[in-house]
């Protein structure tokens, strides 16, 4: 700190950091046969999904329980019109009423007739006279009875707007992030699952469950090569940088008690070969968000990936997957502000540089990093501005916005950049996912043609993978993050093996050249059997004339009797023929073909449509 000729040096400090939210990324395979269609569409039928969006739509697709949520909504529109239009005494009102909704018409006649039968009956019957405050009673019953009603659509309203806003944003950053020829072929699905409750330090306020800050959403994208990503996003609040070493790792968040709700437990439980009733917890009797939630605790240590794999392992139960459970982690941590005594960029990189190194590279012995050690963990920064940095190395990414509490020059922290900055950085971890299982694939056993094609093409669409990010320094980061992981290397692996095999191929298809040559002469004899009805005439005329008392002649046995028959044997052998034809071949061929033409239908159409537009300054 510079104040005149003199200069004085700042004492040494901690490092505090402001609210901070952290992207837990976990990346893994479904399987390259899998479609992603199907995968969503049962999320979404079971409820394990709430609400999807594809990248070729901006119309959210929600999960058909929703069906009753509208209903419901319905409903208390029209029971309030009604009690409105009674209160008014407007029969004109009430008759219009009746027949937009006969069954509230009958129920209404129903309290009519009861009403003046009972206002028959007080003539006859003394009753004690009504006094004006009952009347009075009557209509703030009725006013409350509208207003119960009216809030609890806004209720649903405010709910749904919410879900359409969340997913219309995810849309808005896609349509932003990829080239609109890329968005067109729909290479992704965003989902959005059951989110749960975790009672974690430096989240809530201590008491579990007692903050709404303790929801944590969980977000899901599915990529038609068939690779998934689960992302659980985190707020932290104000604290040192020192305690918020462990959240820089899935498996350093600790989580003592979870709430998780029943269309998770049940496939995951499912999965194990258990039951609920096997849970270390306890349900909560009243429903809530439409699901039952379970309150979890364990006396074993539970962490961040522990939940993951409890989402992980209903997902694959559910969708009937049994490839291998495989997956890795990426962390992307967004600090909102500095609160330290630092107060300009320059100021704090002199005094807490090696405890940056060590959050982007998650190690918590930053103290005795060398130089040497600080070129290693500490990236570039890939950014090109003063108002905020990000550091990106091969396990995690930290992303700094460069403003000091008190400092005159506050700068406005954007959830929507970082959102840019996690799908390019969620993006190439896909990439990355996928060209190490393409790998593995080249280098396990030989198959056909055919399948070396395919993972040609799959090759092919790795490689120039990166070119479809199109907006600002996405692609930068993507390119970044590939070097960090390798994924240069791994593609020129890839290039060689491939080529490897190929050459491996040809030879083992000119083996197969005389069985692909005799299967083609048979094919060709059968199709002449089944297109010349008169070659199959004069065959069996052949077959009359053999002799049966030898070997060789009682093999044509059953067909000389055939053929003793006449037109009528000669129609019976080309049915025969036709009918193998159709049963080995055509039937085969045609559902199969219609199994690959076949569309998936994901989910319901939420009727309503939110479309979220972003400015330019939104970066």
């Amino acid at each position: 700190m510079r104040f005149g000729r003199f200069t004085f040096k700042q004492p040494a400090h901690q490092a505090m950091i402001g609210p901070t939210g952290v992207y837990y990324v976990f990346t893994f395979d479904l399987g390259a046969s899998r479609k992603y269609e199907q995968v969503a569409a049962k999320l979404l039928r079971l409820g394990i999904a709430e609400s999807a969006i594809t990248a070729a739509s901006p119309q959210v697709i929600v999960t058909p329980k929703f069906k009753q949520l509208l209903h419901n909504k319905h409903k208390a529109l029209k029971v309030s019109d009604f009690n409105a239009a009674i209160h008014r005494g407007s029969w004109p009102a009430i008759i219009k009423e009746s027949i937009r909704s006969p069954s509230l018409g009958r129920s209404v006649a129903r309290l009519a007739v009861s009403y003046y039968a009972s206002r028959l009956l007080r003539h006859k019957i003394p009753v004690a006279k009504i006094e004006p405050e009952e009347s009075i009673r009557e209509d703030s019953f009725t006013e409350k009875l509208n207003a119960d009603l009216r809030e609890a659509v806004d209720i649903i309203d405010d709910s749904m707007r919410k879900k359409l806003m969340y997913r219309g944003l995810d849309h808005a950053i896609d349509r932003k992030m990829f080239a609109p020829g890329y968005m067109q072929d729909n290479p992704f699905i965003r989902l959005q699952l059951k989110p749960f409750q975790g009672n974690i330090s430096g989240q809530t306020d201590g008491t579990p469950f007692g903050n709404s800050k303790s929801w944590i959403d969980v977000d899901l994208v599915l990529y038609h090569s068939g690779i998934a990503q689960l992302c659980f996003s985190i707020a932290f609040e104000s604290s040192s940088m020192a305690s918020r070493f462990n959240a820089t790792s899935a498996k350093g968040v600790i989580i003592p008690q979870s709430r998780l709700c029943e269309e998770i437990l049940k496939p995951y439980v499912r999965s194990i070969s258990g039951s609920l009733n096997d849970l270390s917890g306890t349900v909560a009797s009243d429903i809530e968000g439409g699901s039952k939630w379970w309150t979890l605790s364990s006396t074993e240590t539970t962490t961040l990936s522990d939940i993951f794999n409890i989402y992980d392992a209903a997902i694959r139960y559910s969708c009937r997957i049994r490839n291998d459970a495989t997956w890795f982690c990426y962390t992307l941590m967004c600090i909102e502000s500095l609160e330290c005594r630092c107060r300009s960029r320059d100021d704090w990189m002199v005094h807490h540089k090696k405890e940056l190194a060590g959050l982007a590279a998650r190690v918590g012995w930053h103290e005795n990093i060398s130089e040497r050690g600080m070129q290693k963990f500490l990236p570039e920064d890939l950014f090109e501005t003063v108002s905020s940095s990000l550091y990106a190395s091969f396990a995690s990414a930290v992303r700094i916005n460069w403003s000091f509490v008190g400092s005159a020059d506050e700068v406005e922290y954007s959830h929507v950049a970082n959102l840019h900055d996690l799908t390019a950085i969620s993006y190439s971890l896909a990439g990355y996912q996928q060209a190490k299982r393409l790998d593995r694939a080249i280098r396990g056993s030989m198959r056909s043609s055919r399948h070396l094609d395919s993972q040609v093409e799959e090759f092919a669409e790795l490689r120039h993978g990166v070119e479809v990010l199109t907006y600002g320094t996405a692609r930068e980061i993507a390119e970044h993050v590939d070097s960090s992981l390798g994924v240069p290397s791994l593609y020129q692996r890839t290039l060689t093996n491939l080529e490897m095999k190929r050459d491996v191929l040809a030879a083992i298809q000119a083996k197969r050249a005389s069985r692909r040559a005799n299967v083609t002469a048979a094919a060709a004899l059968v199709a002449a059997a089944i297109i010349a009805l008169p070659n199959v005439d004069d065959g069996l005329k052949v077959v009359a004339n053999i002799d049966t008392s030898n070997r060789v002649g009682r093999i044509a046995a059953p067909l000389k009797e055939i053929a003793a028959q006449g037109a009528n044997g000669t129609w019976m052998v080309y049915l025969a023929v036709l009918a193998i034809f159709i049963g080995v071949i055509a039937i085969p061929w045609s559902s199969r073909r219609r199994t690959w033409n076949r569309r998936v239908r994901l989910g319901w159409r939420w009727p309503e449509e939110v479309t979220v537009e972003l400015s330019d300054d939104e970066v």
